[in-house]
């Protein structure tokens, strides 16, 4: 939070459960590992992923700036921390992104906003001079971009060859041609809700494909199922489901 959110404004969440999905695929990256181990030397091991440390390791940019020159990483909106322009700026009906940060992309963003004056601009000579002057540098650019609609704005860069786009809200996102094109939602059967959409694997194998076939499971729907492959007996389940140490669907007989 310290590093989200406006220069100089208060600390801003992240948008998504950041912690708990690194975390997870952090788990999944160690499990795989410690199969591979057992696959080479048959002996299993544990498994040991910290929220707190996953969510630190994702800090590559921030330890590496900490790190060498003792600085402390703080909040830029959402411009980039090395370069610019490279980042969100306002049209006269909302924000655009926008990536000009090559002599050539920087060369073809000017003229495509007119703004010839500023090209050759001693400020904003490389893109890390223009991040360095990037409190003088943004307003000159609304300045213009304010002054026309999104759509203009995106019609023209994307004319020019410069990196840009809307910024979707999750409805646009959701409906997204290219992602229904490439079969990314799904729709599976659940238990009790009868068939739901769910999100699809963002890993495409071309010979074993992940299966998403069901919904999420009840609370405890597979814990009888888990414990017996793990060489429990029905009396041990017992026990724990009676304690509410284990949850099992209600009405479950647990003993076979």
């Amino acid at each position: 939070m310290s590093i989200t959110g406006e220069e100089g404004g208060a600390p801003v969440k992240v948008g998504v459960s950041i912690a708990d999905l690194t975390a997870a695929l952090y788990a999944t990256i160690a499990i795989l590992a410690a199969l591979r181990a057992r696959e080479r030397d048959g002996k299993g091991q544990l498994v040991d992923v910290s929220m707190f440390e996953s969510s630190v390791a994702l800090a590559v940019w921030e330890a590496g700036e900490n790190f060498t020159t003792g600085e402390i990483p703080r909040a830029a909106g959402s411009a980039h921390k090395l370069v610019a322009p490279y980042q969100a700026v306002a049209a006269a009906d909302g924000h655009f992104v926008v990536g000009a940060t090559t002599p050539r992309n920087w060369t073809a963003f000017c003229r495509a906003l007119g703004l010839e004056a500023i090209e050759s601009d001693a400020r904003f000579a490389d893109a890390a001079s223009r991040r360095r002057n990037i409190r003088v540098l943004i307003p000159l650019i609304e300045q213009v971009t304010c002054t026309r609609p999104l759509a203009h704005w995106l019609e023209r860069l994307r004319g020019a060859g410069v990196p840009s786009g809307e910024i979707r809200d999750y409805g646009a996102v959701f409906s997204d041609p290219h992602l229904a094109a490439r079969g990314f939602f799904r729709e599976v059967p659940h238990p009790t809700l009868g068939t739901v959409r769910v999100l699809g694997s963002p890993i495409r194998l071309g010979r074993t494909p992940v299966r998403i076939e069901r919904g999420g499971p009840l609370l405890g729907e597979h814990s009888l199922e888990v414990m017996r492959e793990a060489g429990m007996a029905d009396g041990e389940i017992d026990a724990l489901v009676a304690a509410g140490v284990v949850g099992a669907p209600a009405g479950r007989a647990v003993a076979t």
